[in-house]
């Protein structure tokens, strides 16, 4: 038996919409998994993930766990195109597919709300791995340990331009540096944002878009940990940008042009830029 799935990347924390938005993006990790004679073996990782750490195989694990099997032998291939560590969705990616093929090795079907139950035991946050399961740009949050979400119909007509720098953010390390409070200002000032932004992209209002994207919540802590975040605003400017956000915990940062404006020689540092769109599908046994 083999079973193939693919898993878009994912932006979380969509600007107010911290823990709380999210949306699949068309670059993809592909998981291969195949009967292998015991035990759980990873092929196409670094040496230092293939263990028991990996979310793979704690995915695997929680997975077989919830169908109340036995472990069961297998080999993982992994094929990546999202990169490690720079807030495009590589760890809900790892943690889906590896239930699903989960899942599909032991020839059992789960609900998404399932998937989800599980993911959330392992994930803790709901907003990158639902995206990554159903597609699209999703709204989910956590109610008793699982997920209740809903995937947004939203217009089509954006382009997003990811900005990833060569340095890595750690999740812990961006959580750190957010303040345990906030005030009520400040609060209120995120659900009047977050309301104008989900109204905003179902309607095809992109004049408020702009607006819309402002938070106060996370993103003027998390842009001090990236290096040039001031300089980036200004060529976000410069370059006739709708709106921007960091890209979940960072350090990649999202710009926003409309879907018929064409952006040509985009260069800023030594920084990789790539143009995507939304992928709508979301994870596939293929």
């Amino acid at each position: 038996m083999m079973i193939k799935v693919r898993v878009p990347a994912t932006s979380a924390n969509i600007g107010p919409g911290f823990d709380t938005l999210g949306m699949a993006l068309n670059i993809y990790n592909m998981y291969i998994f195949n009967k292998a004679p015991d035990g759980v073996n990873f092929v196409g990782i670094e040496q230092k993930y293939n263990n028991k750490d990996n979310l793979i195989y704690q995915a695997i694990e929680a997975t077989w766990k919830y169908l109340k099997i036995e472990s069961i032998a297998i080999k993982v291939e992994v094929e990546s195109e999202i990169p490690i560590s720079k807030g495009l969705g590589s760890s809900a990616a790892c943690i889906i597919g590896g239930i699903l093929g989960a899942v599909g090795m032991a020839d059992k079907s789960l609900s998404n709300e399932e998937i989800l139950k599980i993911a959330m035991s392992i994930e803790g946050h709901p907003d990158n791995v639902t995206p990554a399961l159903i597609g699209g740009m999703t709204i989910a949050i956590c109610v008793e340990k699982e997920i209740e979400y809903m995937k947004l119909n939203i217009v089509d007509q954006y382009v997003f331009y990811t900005f990833i720098p060569k340095f890595n953010i750690s999740t812990i390390e961006a959580r750190r540096i957010l303040p345990e409070t906030v005030s009520l200002k400040d609060a209120v000032f995120n659900v009047s944002r977050a309301s104008m932004l989900i109204a905003s992209l179902m309607l095809g209002k992109q004049q408020f878009l702009t607006l819309a994207l402002e938070d106060k919540l996370h993103q003027q802590y998390r842009s001090q940990l990236i290096d040039g975040y001031d300089e980036l605003m200004e060529y976000f400017k410069k370059n006739h940008f709708i709106g921007n956000f960091i890209s979940g915990a960072g350090p990649t940062v999202i710009g926003i042009i409309e879907k018929d404006k064409f952006a040509s020689n985009l260069v800023f540092r030594d920084w990789t830029i790539k143009k995507m769109k939304i992928d709508f599908e979301g994870a596939k046994i293929l």
